[in-house]
């Protein structure tokens, strides 16, 4: 099969972060002048349900031509070259890594989405991860199709789509996965939930942890102007500043 990339972004609001959208576009210019076939890319926008659209998404790529589905999330934003360099690892499953949306600060743990397997680097410098993130996500045909095989009773029908999809990315209380230290059922999310599909499948994830992707998110800026103008070493701003 020639390699073909199907790039599939769930967007719950419609409205892209800009600099993901300048990496897209330099992505598909950066494959097709490095001899790559021009990839599929899909959206689906303006559904809050990041696992159906992850489904959905999943259920178009099979029906396509394309080698490789690609999830990427329209908050992500990649350097040129980022999805060509985790195709060349020829991997099953590769994932670049990105931060969560938490405070500076935070340890590790908390920081990054993905958990790690032994921690040891291979021979290219890749980390194989128990869990991954799916917002970066790139997965060889042959994972689909061995998990589609093997997950043939986790359908439900999309009356939209008119057709049967196959759930690999469920998300909630999910019967025979893994529960917390206490016994307990877990709520999962679609990307480790997926993770452990893949894992029970026999399929090992990496990291590469040298691209490093930007995340996009909301800020607030508050503060109190008395205060600060009452502090000692406060001073206007200029004419200049204050146009800012």
């Amino acid at each position: 099969m020639t390699e073909r990339v199907f790039i599939a972004t769930p967007s719950g609001t419609g409205k892209p972060d800009i600099d993901f959208v300048a990496s897209l576009n330099s992505t598909v210019l950066d494959l097709q002048e490095n001899g790559k076939e021009r990839p599929d890319v899909r959206f689906i926008h303006g559904n809050c349900y990041v696992h159906l659209c992850r489904n959905l998404l999943a259920h178009e790529f099979m029906k396509s031509d394309c080698s490789h589905l690609f999830f990427w999330d329209d908050d992500v934003a990649a350097p040129k070259g980022a999805l060509r360099r985790l195709l060349a690892y020829d991997r099953d499953i590769m994932v670049a890594p990105y931060p969560k949306k938490v405070s500076p600060g935070l340890p590790p743990t908390k920081t990054w989405p993905y958990s790690l397997a032994d921690g040891i680097p291979d021979a290219l410098g890749l980390l194989e991860c128990d869990m991954v993130a799916t917002g970066f996500l790139l997965i060889k045909r042959k994972v689909i199709e061995t998990l589609y095989e093997k997950h043939a009773d986790r359908v439900f029908y999309h009356e939209a789509y008119k057709s049967e999809v196959i759930d690999l990315f469920p998300t909630g209380l999910i019967p025979d996965f893994p529960k917390n230290g206490m016994g307990k059922p877990m709520w999962w999310g679609e990307d480790y939930a997926f993770s452990v599909f893949a894992q029970r499948a026999g399929f090992k994830m990496w990291l590469d942890p040298i691209i490093q992707l930007l995340h996009a998110g909301r800020n607030v800026w508050a503060g109190n102007f008395a205060k600060s103008a009452a502090d000692p070493g406060w001073e206007p701003a200029s004419k200049m500043d204050s146009a800012a």
